[in-house]
């Protein structure tokens, strides 16, 4: 029962394991609009 409640709760610990992707995205995706732009 509790993994049926624990999947619909949103979990704030499951966002930080994605904020160093996100961050790593955006570090490599920056680069590369400011070379398409400029």
């Amino acid at each position: 029962m509790m993994n049926k409640m624990n999947k619909k709760v949103f979990h704030i610990g499951d966002v930080l394991k994605y904020i160093p992707l996100v961050l790593a995205a955006i570090v490599v995706v920056l680069p590369l609009l400011v070379v398409f732009i400029g």
